[in-house]
């Protein structure tokens, strides 16, 4: 199984009508090895119209964040060269007619939907299901595990999303891995 761990800084929650910022994708193997990465700013046109736009929650956030300053510094792409750069990644990496599972943190009531609406090319080389570790992260609260999960810093930013994300994954396969005790100690 190959998953394209995925994140993305956005205007708004709504995956259809929001513009995406910027993008991240990080491709493991079955093992969470790395095969390749990608992250890019992605124009969202006028930046001061934009940020006018959005909710001052928003604001904020891709303010402490440095987003808003990244975008201004650049470069920046447009989101249908973002998506063909991501594409040629996960080319790269399974072949361009193989398809990857979307993995990350609520990809899959967020990121996939968005996908879905915006990246059309994207969205037809990903598997039906989603790896999401925040499901499975709320599992492990929900037995009172207690956990210390890390904090992205910073905050909101694509890449240092997508590497919590695939840090969350190799904790939640390291709790369930089974080991087998040495022949030796039986």
């Amino acid at each position: 199984m190959t998953i394209a761990w995925f994140d993305c800084e956005t205007t708004n929650l709504d995956p259809a009508m929001t513009r995406v910022l910027e993008v991240a994708l990080v491709v493991t193997d079955d093992r969470l090895e790395e095969l390749a990465n990608y992250s890019a700013l992605v124009n969202p046109g006028n930046i001061n119209r934009v940020r006018n736009q959005v909710e001052p929650f928003v604001e904020s956030m891709h303010d402490e964040s440095g987003l808003w300053e990244a975008l201004l510094v650049g470069p920046t792409i447009s989101l249908f060269d973002a998506e063909l750069d991501m594409l040629n990644v996960i080319d790269e990496c399974v072949g361009q007619h193989g398809t990857v599972t979307l993995g990350g943190m609520g990809v899959s009531h967020f990121d996939h939907p968005l996908i879905t609406h915006q990246m059309d090319m994207l969205a037809k080389r990903l598997t039906y299901w989603d790896y999401d570790v925040s499901v499975v992260r709320r599992f492990f609260k929900l037995t009172g595990d207690t956990t210390e999960w890390p904090q992205v810093q910073p905050a909101h930013r694509a890449m240092p999303d997508v590497e919590t994300a695939i840090w969350h994954a190799k904790e939640i396969k390291r709790r369930f891995a089974i080991v087998t005790p040495d022949a030796t100690e039986a």
